[in-house]
């Protein structure tokens, strides 16, 4: 029972990373969709 709670907790954990890390690239996206890519000098 404990372990499969443990489980549980690690996958949620996981979830929420992977989740974190979506939300992450979007607003990356939007925000390279938004302004015009500066051009490094």
């Amino acid at each position: 029972m404990r372990k499969k709670r443990m489980d549980l907790g690690l996958q949620i954990k996981e979830l929420a990373k992977l989740v974190r890390v979506t939300s992450d690239t979007i607003l990356m996206n939007k925000e390279a969709i938004q302004k015009p890519a500066k051009k490094d000098t």
